[in-house]
């Protein structure tokens, strides 16, 4: 497995002009209006529109969020990941798809500008600035988020992306290799032990049998020992609309069926072993 992105098969650099659109042209749903399309120099990028759902009208990259002096580099990056194949050696590490839907290139860009965002707060303003520490750092950042083990994986991923690419981009906007893409590591070498739950395992702790079995016996008690006691209304008003909230209830006390003294169950369903137990 190859360590280092292809070279480029197209154009060297990908460095677009301001009033360049950002959209693959042959991706645009039909009927499209040439106005509404982004072009670079917008920080606006409207993706539904190279979706096939109309629905899909919130699809929208804000690159307002990311820091200034990152943003140049990631949105040429970007550009790249919209107009270029998916570079072969995603292809060949990880289930990854030559074409990406828009939702999935939202998520993409999305977590780019995170994590420029952090570089920025390191005081990096060029994706060339970035070494191994601050790679190996941001990967140790992710955990203590309390998110999923592979939520953390996923996003170290997509940074992978921005290395992937780097050979399609201005020499100061390339990420050098991260070291979780080395043959010889692994993802947990830079996150810790996969805790994740196991596909199709309850991820919610089962009640412990001590409170269980109290909440058994009482659900029994329930059922066995006051169902008796519910009578059916009288068959005078069966089918009556129920009484107005405001009547008064009637004050005559409730029957009740006699009880054992021993059980407190009604006369005559005592268990066996306490009736055997009662005096004759």
């Amino acid at each position: 497995m190859s360590t280092s992105p292809p070279a480029p098969a197209g154009p060297e650099v990908v460095d677009p002009a301001p009033d360049t659109f950002v959209l693959p042209l042959d991706r645009l749903r039909p009927g499209f209006d040439q106005e509404q399309l982004p072009r670079f120099r917008d920080l606006a990028w409207r993706l539904a529109l190279i979706s096939p759902k109309e629905s899909n009208r919130s699809l929208v990259i804000d690159w307002s969020r990311c820091p200034a002096g990152l943003r140049p580099g990631l949105m040429r990056a970007a550009f790249a990941e919209l107009n270029l194949p998916t570079p072969a050696v995603l292809l060949k590490q990880r289930a990854s798809r030559s074409t990406s839907q828009p939702g999935t290139l939202r998520y993409y860009f999305q977590v780019w500008i995170r994590f420029a965002s952090w570089l920025d707060g390191r005081g990096i303003t060029a994706l060339s600035q970035v070494a191994t520490g601050d790679l190996e750092a941001y990967a140790e950042h992710l955990r203590p988020l309390g998110r999923r083990w592979r939520t953390d994986a996923k996003t170290l991923w997509v940074i992978s992306r921005l290395w992937a690419y780097a050979p399609y981009l201005p020499a100061s906007d390339r990420l050098i290799m991260p070291p979780w893409e080395d043959p010889a590591a692994v993802m947990s070498d830079f996150l810790g032990t996969n805790d994740d739950t196991p596909d199709g395992e309850n991820s919610v702790a089962i009640v412990h049998p001590a409170v269980m079995a109290p909440l058994l016996v009482w659900a029994l008690r329930t059922v066995l020992d006051l169902s008796p006691d519910i009578r059916p209304p009288p068959a005078s008003t069966a089918g009556c609309s129920p009484p107005s909230p405001t009547a008064p209830r009637s004050a005559a006390p409730r029957q009740r069926w006699p009880t054992c003294a021993a059980c407190s169950r009604p006369e005559g369903s005592c268990p066996p072993v306490v009736r055997r137990a009662l005096p004759l």
